[in-house]
């Protein structure tokens, strides 16, 4: 009974193969809006955004298909210093956040009616 169903992988092979089946799964199951954001995205993996998104849309038709890059020295320091990623100022990855943010939360919200009281 979702309004919305954000679905999360990875972009190493393992955690592709794992979001195929998930989209799947979700596919058969929910006819709520969906929205992929692949985590960890590099250039060193092989393939390109544009192959992600080709693969995601052989399984479904999502809302919006978003990226986060690997981000190691921006995440590191977030763990050693016990604050978010967004906590700790400018980065690539904080700007990718607030894009999915954004795009899918932010978007969302504004069209939900006022709860009235």
């Amino acid at each position: 009974a979702a309004d919305l169903v954000v679905v999360i992988g990875s972009a190493e092979p393992t955690g592709l193969a794992r979001l195929a089946r998930t989209l799947v799964a979700i596919r058969d199951s929910t006819s709520a809006p969906v929205s992929v954001v692949v985590n960890r995205m590099r250039d060193s993996l092989g393939w390109s955004r544009r192959d992600i998104v080709g693969m995601v849309e052989g399984y479904i038709r999502a809302d919006g298909i978003h990226f986060l890059p690997e981000d190691r020295p921006t995440t590191d320091r977030a763990l050693v210093a016990g604050k978010s990623v967004v906590e700790l100022g400018d980065s690539a990855l904080r700007r990718a956040v607030a894009e999915v943010h954004d795009a899918v939360l932010a978007g969302r919200a504004a069209q939900r009616p006022p709860i009235s009281r």
